[in-house]
């Protein structure tokens, strides 16, 4: 930092950028993030935290601008004179009748962020929610990241700091935002991943919460990644309620064996089939298990699977008719027929 009282407010202030393979390096020099800037830990800790927020500011806006996500403000109904948190979410995530992608991340990370030192240290796509969001665009999810850590701010510049209404805690945020938003969203099916403390979060909403029942009744799977839950700490459940969980919701935890090898859960009251994120990281578990939490998404898809069940009745139909009708024509030649099967 060139002046501490008035640091860089941008990435290139500090000198850096993130380049086309999505790794922070130094604008100059092409050299990696480098945290010892200086022989005093308190200044280079200091230097880390604002480069840090350049870098939540740089994502805020790639999430907009790169991945066509609007910012919305909450809570919904704020007033001028209360201070406010925003989420980000698809332009149709409330409208769509399809699929909605609900992204949670842990504890005391910015807003599209899993893993600050993945995205500072390693690459942006990888340590932020941008190859989910990605990803989920590509297979027909609406969209919808959380910021469950956003919990006090200011209504004004110069105005004393104070709880969020609605997200005074990241459970009380991931409550508001269902109850407010995404109750009223036309989404047939909801589809959640949840990264550790984040996991507590939607664990707490579906077991505990007042419309736990109808939530549930919503949401078609629940992916964990390393999450933290255990259903001990919340009210007591019933057994309908423990088989849905069972069903529904899976935990990628850190650990050296393969990817989606079962893994005994650390606690019974996990309550869900555990399985190996393929890394010992906790921060990578959600970078590792993205294509597996797909796959698992798309069993749990009923709309894909109706569809799939419709294209087999058809080509059933299909192939009882050629059999049974002699009226038909005669069939075009065997090469004809597998080209046009390929295409």
């Amino acid at each position: 930092m060139t002046d501490a009282s008035s640091p860089p407010r941008t990435l290139s202030g500090f000198g850096y950028h993130f380049n086309d393979a999505g790794e922070l390096r130094n604008i100059k020099t092409g050299r990696p993030f480098e945290f010892n800037i200086s022989n005093n830990p308190a200044r280079n800790q200091e230097h880390y935290e604002a480069v840090g927020d350049a870098v939540a500011a740089y994502i805020e806006e790639q999430l907009v601008e790169t991945l066509g996500l609007l910012r919305k403000i909450v809570p919904v109904d704020a007033t001028p004179n209360e201070p406010t948190s925003k989420i980000f979410m698809s332009p149709n995530a409330l409208t769509a009748a399809g699929k909605l992608l609900v992204l949670i991340p842990g504890i005391n990370i910015r807003v599209g962020q899993w893993a600050r030192k993945i995205v500072m240290n390693d690459n942006i796509n990888k340590g932020s929610v941008f190859d989910y969001v990605r990803q989920g665009q590509s297979e027909g999810y609406e969209i919808m990241v959380l910021n469950n850590n956003e919990n006090i701010g200011r209504a004004l510049p110069g105005t004393k700091r104070r709880p969020i209404r609605g997200s005074e805690s990241p459970e009380r945020h991931v409550e508001y935002v269902f109850d407010s938003l995404i109750k009223g969203a036309r989404a047939a099916q909801i589809f959640v991943v949840a990264h550790s403390f984040g996991g507590h979060c939607i664990a707490r909403l579906v077991s505990s919460h007042q419309g736990a029942n109808n939530i549930r009744a919503r949401i078609s799977a629940i992916a964990f990644t390393d999450s933290v839950h255990s259903l001990r700490s919340f009210e007591s459940h019933s057994p309908d309620f423990s088989r849905w969980f069972q069903s529904h919701a899976r935990n990628w935890v850190r650990s050296s064996r393969p990817l989606d090898t079962p893994i005994a859960p650390a606690s019974l009251m996990a309550q869900c089939p555990c399985v190996s994120a393929g890394h010992e990281d906790h921060g990578y578990t959600t970078v590792t298990a993205i294509d597996s939490v797909f796959e698992f998404f798309a069993a749990k898809d009923s709309t894909g699977k109706r569809k799939q069940e419709a294209v087999a009745s058809d080509e059933s139909d299909h192939h009882n008719d050629a059999d049974n009708d002699d009226r038909r024509p005669a069939p075009l030649s065997r090469s004809g027929s597998e080209k046009r099967h390929k295409e």
